[in-house]
């Protein structure tokens, strides 16, 4: 049997697998995002506020009390969507904020402008909250009761998260997805290892240590967070093990397709050593991101210092980009000046700046800030998307955009400026086309792409028709005709994912990239502080949007944009962020939640 039937024959247990995998991590997922948030309605137990009523009978000069409810997250306010309604006119839509932050109650004033006062004194920033502590707003007080001291109880603050230990159907789940990813990753090394020609022998060796390396490397790396953590989202590890052994596979297939058919003796070394100094980038950033992932995951989960380095964000974002700018290259041959040489290794700074972006989003709207700051972000962002479009690249701004406004809305609940925000893009993505050639041919190729061929979509067309091709189980890998679809292992690797995986394997990449999006949720919901919150959220959300605008665009359901899908395609600096954004994501959701009364 020849290499080409055997890889045939092999995509129905890989779709199997893909399938066993997919299932119960998508359950578990699910599962524990909707119970974290029917969670999140309940009242935390044994606290609670002490409150005057505004009408009823007296009993001699004092007023009757009525106990109102306190969550992890307690907004009070005018506003209908503050958990304690203040219907007075003269107050804000939000007051202040009590919170439980790592077993304590914290209460902090909504904005500047805020009445807020905790024992008569005047409070600006978040303050340590204990039994019948008298919070005032106005002429309005309320006290804050701990039950535990008053009967002299001393157990844990029930916080929303769920149990450490999973349920027993939860279990399973995870031990079928572990080995299902397994088996997954020994097939993808295994058919790696033999669409390489006898002839390579010395890169088959090599090919073979590093795809057996990295399949250790992930067990032991998942270890490491497994001791150091004791919260530890190991979906997220299994996740990007199996995206990252299906784009090894791709690249290395793609890489094969480059060959002669006939390779002469006298040209073997020279073929190995080209092979490998096209892949090497590429096995280097995987094993680099692989390494750093538990040292962000530790270092976020056991400190408390990425808020005030959104600090010093705000500087390197604009800068990384006006670097990129000057220093980059690459529009000749990718339409865009997006690389810079660093000792002959090519890097894209933008990756970082997009990190540097998510840190200063999430330190300003952990809360809703006032509107001063609000302003300031806008024009942060706005003069940053500016030279993002200079670029150009018109994919880090249809990534980062729904990301922003996603997170806006979640951590500010203020829809009516999200709808201004909106067509506040509207307006600059107009601005946009008017000014930029690269937003023009992008959205002339995408117009057109339905009633001819011309220089601006040919590779979407071609995409497509390779997608047609696989139809629902795929040509088997290393089948399929990549060679005339223009960046192929880059921009158009999910076209290979539908030629020769087939579309229900690709069905499955994208769920996958659903399930990193309802962890960084889960991760949002049951984190006590607002920074932890909206940094999971926008690292999820960024993770998703940027796989769902390439997919998108390769399927022409939107612009091809020219971003990459996540841990699939060729890109060094690619790989490494992506890494980053899990490791934030693992440490996050690892970070002491506070169950335990001080």
């Amino acid at each position: 049997m020849d290499v080409q039937t055997l890889t045939y024959l092999a995509r129905y247990p890989l779709i199997i697998l893909c399938g066993l995998f997919i299932w119960p991590v998508f359950r578990i997922s699910f599962s524990e995002l909707r119970y974290v948030m029917r969670k999140r309605a309940t009242p935390v137990q044994n606290f609670f506020l002490l409150a005057e009523t505004d009408h009823g009978p007296k009993t001699g000069s004092h007023n009757d009390l009525r106990g109102l409810a306190l969550y992890t997250t307690t907004f009070l306010g005018r506003s209908k969507t503050c958990d304690i309604r203040l219907t007075r006119k003269d107050f804000s839509r939000r007051e202040a904020v009590i919170y439980l932050y790592d077993g304590l109650w914290f209460v902090r004033p909504a904005h500047h402008l805020s009445q807020l006062k905790l024992n008569g004194q005047d409070v600006n920033h978040p303050t340590h909250l204990q039994n019948k502590d008298i919070i005032s707003l106005s002429d309005l007080s309320f006290t804050f009761i701990d039950e535990r001291v008053l009967t002299d109880q001393d157990q844990p603050v029930a916080a929303t998260e769920p149990s450490d230990k999973l349920s027993d159907s939860a279990v399973r789940r995870l031990s079928s997805a572990r080995f299902a990813v397994m088996l997954f990753s020994l097939s993808a090394c295994v058919l790696t290892y033999l669409l390489i020609p006898p002839e390579l022998k010395s890169f088959r060796q090599i090919t073979a240590i590093f795809l057996i390396g990295c399949l250790v490397l992930f067990q032991v790396v998942s270890l490491v967070m497994k001791a150091s953590l004791k919260r530890y989202d190991e979906l997220l590890t299994l996740s990007s093990q199996f995206l990252a052994f299906t784009g090894l596979m791709l690249q290395i297939r793609l890489a094969m397709d480059t060959l002669p058919r006939e390779l002469p003796e006298t040209e073997i070394a020279s073929i190995t050593a080209l092979l490998l100094s096209d892949l090497l980038p590429q096995a280097a950033s995987l094993t680099a991101g692989l390494l750093l992932l538990p040292v962000i995951a530790v270092f976020t989960a056991r400190s408390r210092l990425l808020e005030p380095l959104s600090l010093i964000c705000v500087v390197l974002t604009p800068l990384l980009l006006i670097l990129t700018l000057i220093f980059g290259w690459g529009a000749e041959t990718h339409g865009a000046t997006l690389w810079i040489n660093i000792d002959g290794l090519s890097v894209q700074l933008t990756e970082l700046a997009k990190i540097s972006f998510l840190i200063v989003l999430a330190s300003i709207f952990k809360h809703r800030p006032p509107l001063r700051t609000q302003l300031f972000f806008a024009v942060w962002a706005a003069c940053n998307m500016f030279l993002i479009m200079l670029l150009p690249d018109l994919g880090l701004v249809m990534v980062l955009l729904p990301t922003t406004l996603i997170v806006y809305v979640v951590m500010t609940s203020s829809y009516l400026n999200a709808i201004l925000m909106l067509l506040g893009s509207s307006v600059l993505s107009g601005l946009a086309y008017s000014f930029f050639p690269h937003v023009q041919r992008r959205l002339a190729g995408w117009t057109t792409l339905w009633t001819e061929i011309n220089d601006n979509n040919r590779q979407i067309v071609y995409g497509l028709q390779a997608i047609a091709r696989g139809g629902l189980l795929g040509r088997g890998l290393g089948n399929g005709s990549p060679g005339g679809i223009p960046l192929a292992s880059s921009d158009m690797i999910f076209s290979i994912v539908g030629e020769e995986l087939g579309f229900l394997f690709g069905v499955g990449i994208v769920i996958i990239f659903m399930v990193f999006w309802m962890r960084s949720a889960r991760t949002a919901v049951i984190a006590q502080d607002g920074f932890s919150s909206s940094l999971a959220l926008s690292a999820g959300t960024l993770i998703f949007f940027q796989a769902f605008v390439v997919i998108t665009g390769v399927t022409g359901l939107l612009p091809l944009t020219g971003k990459t899908v996540p841990l699939l395609a060729k890109g060094g600096s690619s790989v490494v962020s992506v890494f980053l954004l899990i490791g934030l994501l693992i440490g996050l959701a690892g970070r002491n939640l506070g169950t335990k009364r001080k």
